[in-house]
């Protein structure tokens, strides 16, 4: 999984007030439609809206927590389902709607985030026409709707996702790491392991892969382990991707491990370390990248795995 976090392009903080400001008018309209018996939502509500909607990813549930004990309080009018009608207050397909001027298609665009950071394996883009919204990723609800709606229209409850992954996270609520949170990193590393002695000349027909972990962060491998799991992460990659560590595999084998030493040495002119990475593996080495191409987390472990020769050993 990867981050989903601020630079020099994308500034989460700004983009979280925009989505705030952008749709508290109509979130404030529909809380005065309320009926007089639901009144302690909007009450709630309205004394709250920003920091529901903007909540950040580890305080999303206690934003929700605070909203059921309140409900439940004495002299609160108290309500068996403290639920009831927050779905149509936190409308989601409002948001989705494409003759609002603000929705889930300016949303994706301003975010950018080029991959599904659950997979790392599908390009995910917002694409413009003349002004017409054409296609863009999927927002999964990180906190899933059914379960959660108070939090249906939280900006860190929005995860710009491929359709694959949206659909086996539907209504999950066993869940691991919020991307607006953290990745992988280093506390889950891609590993493969070769079926037989001929795997290892890049000619498998298929390879176990498995994820190894970091136990100096046994609480975050934990959590991350929920995620391979809630996405089939390691059965995914074995089925889809053994194709792409074969040929790492290769350049490993018939370089005898000195790939990007002999790239280096044949083509003087092929500028830094990163660059020269990218022409040997078609990948970013640059972490903060990753979100920018598919299968980059895993090229980068793998290639540190059989432990090529390169120019400094210690850039990778």
């Amino acid at each position: 999984m990867i981050e989903i976090r601020s630079g020099a392009n994308r500034n989460l903080k700004s983009l979280c007030d925009k989505h705030f400001e952008s749709i508290k008018n109509d979130l404030n309209k529909r809380l005065r439609s309320l009926p007089l018996s639901h009144r302690q939502k909007e009450y709630f509500t309205e004394e709250n809206l920003k920091e529901i909607i903007t909540a950040d990813p580890k305080a999303l549930m206690q934003v929700n927590r605070k909203y059921s004990k309140y409900c439940k309080a004495p002299g609160n009018h108290q309500m068996p389902d403290p639920n009831v009608n927050l779905a149509e207050l936190f409308k989601y397909s409002m948001f989705t709607s494409k003759k609002k001027l603000y929705n889930a298609y300016t949303l994706t665009k301003d975010l950018g985030v080029h991959t599904c950071p659950y997979c790392n394996r599908n390009y995910i883009v917002t694409v413009e026409n003349d002004s017409k919204s054409i296609i863009r990723p999927e927002l999964d609800h990180f906190f899933p709707q059914s379960t959660f709606p108070l939090l249906g229209l939280s900006f860190y409850n929005l995860i710009p996702s491929c359709h694959t992954c949206n659909t086996l996270k539907m209504n999950k609520d066993d869940i691991g790491i919020n991307p607006y949170e953290c990745g992988f990193d280093d506390s889950l590393r891609f590993n493969f392991l070769p079926k037989n002695v001929g795997d290892m000349q890049g000619n498998a027909s298929g390879l176990y892969i498995k994820f190894l972990t970091n136990n100096l962060n046994s609480k975050k491998v934990k959590k991350c382990l929920k995620n391979v799991k809630l996405f089939h992460l390691e059965k995914i990659y074995e089925i889809s991707h053994s194709s792409e560590i074969n040929e790492i595999i290769k350049k490993y084998v018939i370089s005898n491990g000195k790939y990007l030493d002999m790239l280096s040495r044949t083509f003087e002119g092929l500028g830094s370390f990163d660059e020269l990475y990218k022409i040997a593996f078609g990948n970013f080495r640059n972490k903060l990248d990753f979100e920018n191409r598919p299968l980059a987390k895993m090229t980068y472990d793998i290639v540190a795995q059989l432990e090529f020769s390169y120019p400094n050993k210690n850039l990778l």
